[in-house]
């Protein structure tokens, strides 16, 4: 089996997730790393074991993949040259804060013929992947009803630690597209198409460019109707819950634990019971469906199929989280498709 060499762009907290799950990967080796931080990086390196490099060129000169861990609006020109020479790329989430700059990431993929995939690693764990699994048995009847709800807690100290937390630029907005957008990913992963989109944003605790609590409704191509919360200004931070609700059954992920309704168990029934909560703590979670996801993308550079969450995928939610923003500027109510970047 051919060893695939990987290296890391951005070595801040995340990049050390990618880092332990890659170094427990069949056929892969863990090689380099490069930062604009000449000094992360060799921190990086010395405590993986593994070489920094000077530039992001000298890196895509000796690696097959690299995952991008740097700030979401600042991956398209990485992964744009990654391309150019033929390296697969992974990166965090969101694939990139604009619709423009990821339909340039999948035309210069499908151009050089290489794999891009976005780490929504949530779809991976034992609990959402149960679910997916009820809805496509028809388990719930019609599904009526999705609710996104993450209410969460971020300090002002958290935002401060870093220049491109809070901003427009880099972050590309707040609570929604850098904290809400697992649980957005899986709720149009379970529900499908959203056709429209209405909601509001605001800055209420922090001292940010960008929101800190919004609320959004939705309609989905099927006729259900959705219900978005997207926060990091709630006291003291609480799981994130995901609802599901149809007319024999409904479920409801609460942190990583998977809760079954029906006329048998009115009060829930635990299918799957979790232990993950990032409520407050953006690294209480384990690497192990970061391990999972990056597995499904080897898969799909072997064999040549599209990974779970590839370029196409990864874009659904960024274009939800931008619909709502724009409704929220706009004051109306916006159509998806977008016609227009916002």
């Amino acid at each position: 089996m051919r060893t695939f060499r990987w290296g890391i762009v951005g070595c801040g907290n995340i990049a050390r997730i990618h880092a332990r799950a890659i170094n427990e990967l069949e056929g892969v080796e863990l090689v380099g790393c490069v930062s604009r931080s000449l000094e992360s990086a060799q921190k990086f390196a010395e405590e993986f074991g593994i070489k920094f490099y000077s530039t992001l060129d000298k890196l895509l000169e000796d690696v097959d993949i690299i995952s991008v861990c740097t700030p979401s609006g600042s991956r398209k020109d990485i992964v744009l040259k990654a391309c150019e020479r033929g390296v697969h790329v992974l990166t965090e989430k969101p694939i990139e804060i604009s619709l423009s700059a990821i339909d340039e990431m999948i035309r210069a993929a499908e151009k050089h013929n290489v794999i891009i995939g976005c780490v929504f690693q949530t779809r991976f764990g034992q609990a959402e992947q149960e679910l997916k699994r009820l809805i496509a048995a028809g388990e719930f009847g019609r599904v009526v009803l999705g609710e996104a709800d993450v209410r969460w807690f971020r300090s002002q100290e958290y935002y401060n630690s870093a220049s491109w937390r809070g901003t427009w630029q880099y972050d590309g907005g707040g609570a929604l597209i850098n904290q809400a957008i697992h649980t957005i990913d899986l709720l149009q992963w379970y529900l499908g198409p959203v056709v429209r989109v209405f909601g509001w944003t605001k800055t209420l605790a922090r001292n940010i460019e960008v929101e800190d609590t919004s609320v959004a409704v939705l309609e989905f191509e099927n006729g259900a109707l959705g219900v978005i919360k997207g926060c990091t200004s709630v006291a003291p931070g609480f799981a994130r819950r995901l609802g599901i609700y149809g007319t024999e059954k409904s479920a409801e992920l609460v942190g990583e634990s998977l809760i079954c309704y029906d006329f048998g168990f009115p009060k829930g029934k635990i299918v799957v019971a979790g232990t993950d909560d990032t409520s407050s703590d953006p690294m209480a979670f384990s690497y192990q469906n970061h391990k999972k996801q990056m597995e499904d993308f080897l898969d799909a550079i072997r064999t040549g199929r599209r990974p779970l969450v590839d370029g196409y995928e990864a874009r659904k939610a960024v274009e939800i989280v931008r619909a709502i923003y724009k409704a929220a500027k706009e004051n109306r109510v916006i159509e998806l498709p977008l016609k227009e970047d916002v």
